[in-house]
């Protein structure tokens, strides 16, 4: 879902080569959709990546796979420290209790290939429709059900999965287990319902 990478890593790129264009912001989006494949690449300063990729229905997995590790090996050849290259079920672009996910585990020079599954980590299996979005009044009234502790369903276990996969690439935590309770625990006591209000408060003070 996410990594690191250490300072120096290059900031820009030809934009007349595939359609892909890097540029040095304090986020930075890398999409190239003419392939079957769309990877995105974000890049928040130079500290952390997000790296997603979107399957077409008409791909079959092992297709997918293929592109996965051609993303997986070019990143290995930039100078990061770590990164998570995720595909989930249905075709989606992150990992969700949808079903398993492919995880290419990407250092400097190495790349570590596996497939995860939520449940085996004590998230149980939702369908996609579970997590369908809508306008954003309803995205934002969804996302603080759960940071509130009042949605204990399919977008509480999406957060925590997400969030359990982030601190596990930059190494907050050693695992994904560790992580997603790390999670949990957050949630828990109150401190995502507390980030919120204080986020409303600045905004209100703009």
């Amino acid at each position: 879902v996410s990594g690191r990478s250490r300072r120096g890593a290059p900031s820009a790129a030809d934009p007349s080569e595939g359609g892909t264009r890097w540029t040095k912001l304090p986020a930075t989006v890398v999409r190239d959709r003419t392939r079957p494949v769309f990877p995105v690449l974000v890049t928040y300063g130079e500290t952390m990546d997000l790296i997603e990729v979107e399957q077409e229905r008409t791909l079959r997995r092992e297709e997918a796979a293929a592109w996965l590790r051609l993303l997986a090996d070019s990143l290995s050849g930039l100078p990061l420290e770590r990164a998570f290259v995720v595909h989930g079920e249905p075709g989606w672009d992150e990992a969700t209790p949808c079903g398993s996910f492919a995880l290419f585990d990407v250092r400097q020079g190495h790349v570590e290939e596996s497939r995860r599954d939520p449940a085996d980590f004590g998230l149980p299996r939702c369908a996609p429709d579970d997590l369908a979005g809508g306008d954003a009044e309803h995205n934002a009234a969804a996302l603080e059900a759960v940071l509130r502790g009042e949605e204990q369903g399919a977008h509480r276990n999406a957060l925590l999965l997400g969030t359990g996969l982030l601190l596990e690439v930059t190494g907050k935590v050693a695992d994904l287990p560790a992580g997603i309770e790390q999670a949990r625990a957050t949630l828990e006591v109150g401190n995502g319902a507390s980030v919120l209000d204080r986020l409303r408060a600045f905004a209100d003070e703009l």
